[in-house]
């Protein structure tokens, strides 16, 4: 994984399916420190991976 200059992002609470459903009160802010990317995800997955801490 590649370090990353830390940017504000916010996470929401979702279903399994992604769905969300009151992202202005479900969700958590913070900053991604770490992005990188799988060689070969599982099948159905983007291959991105983040690491980020709630601020």
């Amino acid at each position: 994984m590649k370090q990353k200059k830390a940017h504000g992002n916010a996470v929401a609470a979702t279903e399994a399916t992604l769905r969300t459903y009151w992202q202005d009160h479900d969700h958590k802010g913070g900053s991604i420190f770490e992005l990188g990317t799988l060689d070969k995800p599982p099948e159905g997955s983007s291959g991105i991976q983040i690491r980020w801490q709630t601020g």
